[in-house]
């Protein structure tokens, strides 16, 4: 048996045992180990001991020599490989038990694989025996004979009854195994690497990284790199006792977010630090209790802007997102801005019911008192609840949603046929005129295939006017569908973009949508309205003054058409903003409209884009007196098709300034807007009003307001007259 090896302390066996599994690429793990191994010896709890002078083979594996030194045994301890004998198997049969009964009872079935090698256990016999000991060095005798120990060892034990402390200095014997101890796993080379476990360095900052945020693996992995490169000094980055795999790596992220799902306390600290450190931004959270069920609502400063300045005219619920394992799930509420949409606020609910919904639609309704959507496109679930939140706004349904509620029809239904039922159901949804409509959807309900689902004339034919098109008013068609407004909202709801935040915990969610998926969304809608400034870059000197400061994809839109070879002999101008445009091959008819009337034209490209197409662009340029600003009001003061102000940019490349008259008059219309939106949501708060008294308190504050009003429009009138004598 080879001599056992010598340590002085606890570090150097550690960096021992370290050493011998960095050369063979073997981990050890404990067997067992005494509960005093690893203190120090207390001759004050003990009431016997005994003197030990030396372990022969005979005594112990670990063979110490005699030195003069009496020695007592404090405690072994024994590590044996990792591939050693599986000492599990009980458990694992249990689990095995306890899988088998839940795939059984899931109704959607995984396909059961086959697994060649479950274990990594092959009975491997090494192992290190590692023996502590203290050595007494008040006590040394010269020769090693019976009757000289046992004289000192009764000297030693007079000393201690007189309360002498006795000197100690602790001793750790390893004895390491050779390689040929090792059997039917290999070792010191690539493939034993394949079984490495990664060191405890690596594993702790992983968790220490997915605490701070970090979600995605191969951000992980470059973290990983950095972490060995500059503080552990390791280059072999093939190893995976330094880099873990991609499933090492998934499954030490996945206990952190378990352990962190488990603790309520790590939730409620960081909603606390959240509001230190964003004193303005709303936030509301109520955790899971037997009283209420979980709730979290958030909006940033910047959201409450751009709900108030996009949202009244038309919002978009998102309830697509099963996060924390499914149980758990996120709405985003979105604004169609000028450039894409933007998420203006989240909320997490327990279920997707009504009654959870209402109540956090709300709290963003009591958070935005001036936010009155006139329309909202959402899922088929969630109709009523946005209803019931909103009763003077129209809910339709997005047609992303519709989409997807479509594919399912036809995947629960195999007798239809998806290469004809889906685009009849897409030419429906896009019907201009009630005809139209009726025609197509008779065609699909004649379908042979179709008659046997009840599913279209139960539920999609009764809700036509929340899908179809000619039900729906033609602004809020605009704004959905105007300057390609379908394809942007593809880009937020077709893709799971929320997917990389939403496996872990509440915590890790949450944090992932503050601190990265809101400020990113955020940065691209003022760069692309920076961008789109006049003053970001020399503007061409033709592009027509009413283009300036507009979105991007508008201006390239309306430049295309402008370049027309229509004449102005082939315009008649009908009147009241209606022209007949006769080319050789098309006769067309546009109409600027009027107020609350959408101008339209008869040709393809602008039922397509609800852009000006080039029939309106020719008369803007053969008529002077009938431009951009002469288009409905309710058509061109779209804020889709204007730059947001807070990132309009003049040619000296700082933020526009409001100088002058032209300044004073700006802030003017800012401020009459203000006061119509107020008014609005005292409009829409009154007519909720239940108690009598209340409401009379409610209209003689009213009156007096209006009193108020009208006596300084009065003086200000009276003012300018003077001024004008």
């Amino acid at each position: 048996m080879a001599n056992p090896v010598f340590f002085p302390d606890l570090e150097t066996l550690k960096q021992g045992i370290e050493e011998l599994e960095e050369s063979s690429r073997v981990k050890f793990v404990v067997l067992n180990k005494d509960k005093a191994f690893g203190k120090g010896y207390n001759f004050a709890e003990k009431s016997s001991f005994r003197l030990r002078w030396e372990y022969d083979e005979d005594q112990h594996p670990c063979k110490i020599p005699f030195t003069g030194v009496p020695f007592i045994a404090v405690g072994r301890k024994t590590m044996e490989c990792h591939q050693g004998k599986d000492r599990n198997i009980r458990q694992k049969e249990k689990y095995a038990i306890q899988a088998e009964k839940s795939r059984d009872s899931n109704s959607k079935k995984r396909k059961k694989q086959m697994v060649s090698q479950r274990t990594k256990k092959v009975s491997c016999p090494a192992a290190i025996i590692i023996i502590q000991i203290t050595r007494l060095q008040d006590i040394k005798v010269k020769e090693n004979k019976e009757w000289t120990k046992r004289m000192a060892a009764a000297e030693f034990r007079k000393m201690l009854s007189k309360g002498h402390k006795p000197q100690q200095r602790s001793e750790f014997y390893a004895l390491f195994p050779k390689d040929q101890d090792h059997k039917g796993h290999p070792i010191r080379n690539e493939a034993a690497g394949l079984r490495e476990p990664t060191i405890p360095e690596v594993v702790e900052r992983v968790r220490s990284l997915t605490r701070g945020g970090i979600v995605k693996v191969s951000e992980m992995k470059q973290h990983i790199v950095n972490f060995l490169h500059k503080e552990l000094h390791v280059t072999d980055t093939l190893r995976r006792r330094y880099m873990p795999t991609n499933t090492d790596i998934s499954n030490i992220m996945a206990s952190v977010k378990r352990k962190a799902n488990q603790d309520p306390d790590s939730m409620t600290e960081f909603i606390n630090m959240m509001r230190k450190r964003y004193p303005s931004d709303l936030l509301l959270y109520r955790p899971n209790s037997s009283k209420h069920p979980l709730l979290f609502c958030y909006q940033s400063t910047w959201q409450s802007r751009l709900l108030n300045r996009y949202g009244n005219q038309f919002c978009l619920l998102d309830a697509t997102h099963r996060v924390v394992g499914g149980s758990k799930y996120l709405f985003l509420l979105y604004v169609r801005t000028n450039v894409a949409y933007v998420a203006v606020g989240a909320f997490i609910i327990e279920a997707e019911e009504s009654a959870k919904i209402q109540e956090a639609l709300d709290i963003f309704a009591k958070w935005n008192p001036n936010w009155i959507p006139s329309n909202f496109a959402v899922d088929v679930a969630d109709v009523q609840a946005v209803q019931s939140c909103f009763q003077d706004c129209t809910v339709s349904l997005s047609h992303v949603h519709c989409e997807r509620a479509w594919g399912e029809l036809i995947s629960k239904n195999p007798q239809l046929k998806k290469e004809i039922v889906l685009p009849l159901l897409r030419r429906i949804a896009h019907a201009e005129t009630i005809g139209k409509y009726e025609e197509l959807m008779s065609q699909l309900l004649n379908n042979t295939d179709m008659k046997e689902s009840s599913v279209l004339s139960s539920y999609w034919q009764p809700q036509a006017k929340r899908w179809v098109r000619c039900f729906q008013e033609e602004s809020f068609y605009l704004t959905v569908h105007a300057a390609g407004g379908f394809d942007k909202q593809n880009e937020v709801l077709k893709y799971d973009i929320i997917k990389p935040y939403s496996n872990g915990s509440i915590k890790d969610l949450v944090a992932g949508l503050i601190n990265n998926f809101f400020p990113e969304s955020y940065r691209k809608y003022l760069e692309r309205n920076a961008r789109s400034s006049a003053g970001y870059s020399h503007s061409n000197a033709q592009i027509p003054k009413f283009l300036l400061n507009r979105p991007r994809p508008i201006v390239r839109h309306i430049e295309d058409r402008m370049q027309n070879d229509i004449s102005k002999e082939s315009i008649m101008d009908h009147g009241n903003g209606i022209f007949v445009i006769q080319q050789a091959n098309a006769c067309n008819t546009l109409r600027f409209g009027e107020e609350n009337i959408m101008p339209h034209c008869t040709c393809r490209d602008w039922q397509i884009h609800l852009l000006p197409c080039k029939h309106f662009c020719a008369v803007f340029i053969h008529f002077p007196s009938w431009q951009w600003e002469n288009l409905s009001a309710v058509y061109h003061n779209n804020p889709i098709f204007a730059l947001d102000d807070a990132f309009i940019v003049t040619m000296d490349t700082h933020p526009l300034e409001e100088s002058g008259g032209g300044a004073k008059d700006t802030r003017r219309k800012q401020a009459l807007q203000e006061c119509m939106d107020t008014t609005k949501a005292i409009n829409a708060a009154v007519k909720r009003l239940q108690d009598t008294s209340h409401i009379m308190s409610v209209n003689k504050k009213l009156r007096s307001l209006l009193e108020d009003i009208q006596s300084s429009s009065l003086d200000q009138s009276s003012d300018v007259d003077h001024a004008g004598n």
